[in-house]
């Protein structure tokens, strides 16, 4: 044994997905701020989650990752991920579930990832065969895109194994592209979430992918050395080994080079190099976004038990990680957390994207309030504070385990609220009352009171019984399904079934929904849109491809306008540079705004 496998073991660390340091006491969270006036709501106006089950919906897939409740591998304890996405092109948001399966033995014979096509009224029917989608390997998560510019939404599926990318023919089929588009990945890649942008300027979508531990290796290491999956020690029990001293596994930057003249398909090339200096983690969620504010896109990528990747981008291509300088690699004890789940948005209304970071149970989500400024001899330097005790989120989060994570307006009253998912890696916790926790677990909603240093409030129990529900959760999505104006949630169980959070009440506020579409890049992944209305503070938000946990939310943007009746003014930042702006856009509706065109359309709700 190693001295820092003895140091683990002594100290507690060597089993479980972040089975982090001991548990300090959570620190006493500030008293609430008063929370800045919004315009005027409707009186009485009372949001609440509601579950819906696949018999209400026609929404309810299984998960079948690994053996319930007797997990053998690392693998096999975080499956469960939703990809939102409209495939046939009919204006509302369909849901690929990515599904699991067994990581060394027999597999399941139902485990497949499944694609269920909103109808409408909040009623979805399979369609997974009808659109050629054949995916049954141990899935993890992905993201959905227009990567080829041809105007209908693909997606990647990231796998233990060669990774999938469902090219779009147009017509409601996907065909698997990953092999003549070369982003498949290595067979020994265990590649658990995605993100798409472009990262060098061209015009082409490029793709980051997160990569976990050499899961393949591990598993033959084992059984050459007859040792069982659930060899490492955990509270008196034998469970299966945590990251710590498995083999971590270098993440993969994807560059696009376009459409082929000959072949007319678009193809990419492995650039991983160009992330400059990388140390191998076991990485989770990516997000790919503008964090310094100098006009490119950068990734930021949570790692489990180890310090957070900030890969900051010249504007070519080629990127720095920059975590550690600019206060994010580490929560604010300079302590490596278990991230799982990201989203980013303004939380703050200061026109900088900030980040919150889902983590292991005795320990807090955290939040990383976004700093960065200008340097004086030009662009800008990435700087980001955690600032979860001053914002009230430890407490609440504290012996919650956290996986997906979405900044969710939910009464539309013009500020971002917190939607957190929870569910333990050990069954075995149950047996621990003093814990203060439990293997399966209710989820969380955090309500944003408002201002430009907010504070958040803990509003789970007055939401309704969607956030009493107690399951293993994992992966999760947010995206207005029923296209009434408010958000609603698709929470993936791991081993057990998939359900939606319907968002009944948040319209009562106004709102307004946006879509984009870029010109030289028809999909504008990494725009920055500001919108001001009487009454509110400034928002902003980015159009993400790829977030929460191992998922991808509605690439629409909604904003809440309180009692507003329109958006005042709203400001495009496109991924090229180009800045756009519109007028007078009505609430209750969806705009269309296109790069280079001065006016705004109008669409069906």
């Amino acid at each position: 044994m190693t001295r820092r496998a003895a140091l683990l073991l002594a100290g507690g660390l060597l089993a479980g997905c972040g089975d982090g340091p001991a548990p300090a006491p959570a620190p006493a969270a500030p008293a609430p701020a008063a929370p800045a006036t919004p315009a005027a709501a409707p009186a009485g106006t009372r949001v609440r989650f509601t579950p819906l089950s696949g018999d209400e919906t026609g929404f309810g897939p299984l998960n079948h990752t690994g053996i319930p409740g007797e997990k053998q591998w690392i693998a096999e304890a975080m499956g469960g991920a939703a990809i939102l996405l409209d495939h046939d092109g009919d204006g509302d948001m369909d849901i690929l579930s990515v599904d699991g399966n067994v990581c060394a033995g027999p597999p399941h014979p139902d485990a497949r990832t499944r694609l269920f096509r909103n109808d409408g009224g909040m009623r979805f029917v399979e369609v997974t065969k009808e659109a050629g989608i054949a995916v049954t390997g141990v899935g993890y998560g992905g993201a959905a895109a227009d990567y080829d510019g041809d105007g209908d939404t693909d997606a990647f599926i990231g796998l233990l194994g060669r990774n999938v990318l469902l090219r779009n023919g147009g017509d409601g089929t996907f065909a698997d592209a990953a092999a003549e588009a070369g982003v498949e990945g290595a067979e020994g890649d265990m590649t658990t979430a995605a993100c798409w942008a472009d990262f060098d300027g061209d015009g082409w979508l490029d793709l980051h992918v997160s990569n976990y531990v050499d899961m393949m290796k591990v598993v033959e290491e084992f059984r050459r050395e007859g040792k069982p999956g659930r060899s490492c020690d955990w509270r008196g029990f034998k469970v299966y080994c945590g990251p710590m001293l498995l083999p971590y596994q270098e993440n993969r930057l994807y560059l696009s080079n376009g459409r082929d003249p000959a072949t007319g398909r678009v193809t990419f090339r492995d650039a991983t190099a160009n992330l400059r200096g990388q140390q191998a983690r076991p990485s989770f969620q990516c997000i790919a976004a503008d964090f310094d504010g100098d006009g490119d896109m950068d990734v930021f990528t949570a790692n489990d038990t180890e310090p957070h990747h900030l890969w900051l981008n010249d504007g070519k291509g080629n990127f720095t990680d920059e975590g550690m300088a600019a206060g994010c690699a580490y929560n604010r004890d300079v302590r490596p957390q278990a991230g799982m789940g990201v989203d980013v948005t303004d939380y703050d209304h200061d026109g900088l994207l900030d980040i919150t970071v889902t983590n292991f149970s005795h320990d807090y989500n955290t939040i990383f309030r976004n700093g960065s400024r200008p340097r004086a001899a030009g662009g800008r330097t990435a700087v980001f504070e955690d600032v979860t005790v001053q914002t009230g989120v430890v407490q609440p989060t504290f012996l919650d385990l956290g996986w997906a994570a979405c900044w969710i307006d939910f009464d539309n009253d013009g500020d971002r609220d917190l939607f957190y998912a929870n569910g333990h890696v050990y069954g075995e916790i149950d047996n621990f009352g003093a814990s203060g926790t439990s293997y399966r677990q209710s989820n969380r909603v955090l309500e944003n009171l408002g201002g430009r240093t907010p504070v958040f409030r803990d509003a789970s129990e007055r939401l309704g019984p969607g956030l009493a529900v107690k399951e293993v959760h994992r992966g999760g999505a947010q995206g207005d399904l029923d296209g009434d104006g408010d958000d609603d949630l698709v929470v993936c169980v791991l081993n057990g079934r998939a359900y939606i959070l319907r968002n009944d009440g948040g319209d009562a506020n106004a709102w307004i929904r946006i879509s984009l579409r870029g010109k030289r890049c028809p999909d504008p992944a990494g725009a920055l849109v500001k919108l001001e209305a009487a009454g509110l503070l400034p928002q902003w938000d980015a159009a993400l491809r790829g977030e929460s946990f191992l998922s991808s939310s509605d690439p629409r943007l909604l904003f809440g306008l309180g009692g507003a009746a329109k958006a005042d003014r709203v400001t495009v930042t496109w991924p090229s540079g180009a800045v756009s702006e519109y007028r007078d856009l009505d609430a209750r509706a969806h705009w269309l705004l296109e790069e280079g065109v001065a006016a705004a359309k109008r669409l069906p709700r």
